[in-house]
């Protein structure tokens, strides 16, 4: 009887057992996650077509079309394998490739890239898309649904994301790092106001060293003059100085503000 029942419990374990396995291979996301270090092994080297989600944590598109994307991956995973690439963590890859904007979608086979599209998965037109996209010629093939970006703007976006590989590689490319910006101003008495700024003047201002002393190496001169915010002809350095000096004069007048507001509600 005892060894009935030893049996019988055994057996209740590894059905247990099973179950859990069974239960966490569902959970298993069938999207494989890739690095910079292993790009090349698992996308380049595939024996399969690799459909690869460029991504951010922080980006909201991203989170929303996840869902699709890892259905798609359980649906086609024989035909294809399906990649997720954080731009964060990728930056070498994402530069290369220049990813700017995401989610965007890659596709490629026998170490080419065959296309980009940038936004939402089709989930109706998929499998006809990739399709399309693999009977061109990798090297003639458009390879963005989307509007191209100049370079001048990949350079703001790569300063602002302190990508400072994707701006190497955008000065490597021939990108001007003098060129002038024409951007309304965004706040302030000068609201609306059309007014110019460099990418060391951004830099600067955004108190990014890494990037100022990667731009200043590849030739961004301080001398350079352009009109900012306030209407005046200066050049990088005195614009940091007299962003400092109004950003110093707002907020004593925000601390003269609350003084007032707090002094009026005593009575």
């Amino acid at each position: 009887m005892i060894k009935k029942y030893l049996i019988l419990s055994l057996s209740f374990g590894f059905a247990s057992l099973f179950t859990i396995l069974q239960a966490e291979e569902i959970k298993k996301s069938p999207v494989i996650a890739v690095s910079d270090n292993d790009f090349e092994t698992k996308v380049l080297k595939a024996k399969k077509p690799v459909i690869v989600d460029f991504f951010a944590e922080w980006c909201g598109p991203c989170k929303k079309v996840k869902p699709t994307f890892e259905k798609l991956a359980t649906q086609y995973a024989n035909q294809y394998i399906f990649v997720s690439i954080d731009i964060d963590v990728a930056k070498k890859t994402a530069a290369k490739y220049k990813i700017t904007q995401i989610p965007t979608f890659a596709i490629f086979n026998k170490g080419k890239l065959y296309g980009l599209s940038v936004g939402t998965l089709n989930e109706k037109t998929f499998e006809e898309d990739v399709k399309k996209t693999l009977a061109h010629n990798p090297d003639e093939a458009p390879l963005s649904n989307a509007p191209q970006i100049p370079n001048e703007m990949l350079l703001l976006q790569a300063i602002t994301t302190q990508n400072t590989n994707q701006i190497k590689q955008l000065i490597k490319d021939g990108v001007d790092v003098n060129h002038k910006f024409k951007m309304p101003v965004p706040m302030g008495e000068n609201r609306g106001k059309e007014c110019e700024y460099t990418p060391l003047s951004i830099a600067l201002s955004c108190n990014l060293k890494d990037v100022v002393e990667t731009l200043l190496d590849a030739g961004a001169s301080l001398d350079f003059t352009f009109k900012n915010m306030f209407g005046q002809e200066v050049n990088a350095r005195q614009n940091l100085e007299k962003t400092l000096e109004e950003t110093i004069k707002s907020m004593k007048e925000m601390l003269t503000f609350l003084d007032q507001y707090q002094e009026k509600n005593k009575k």
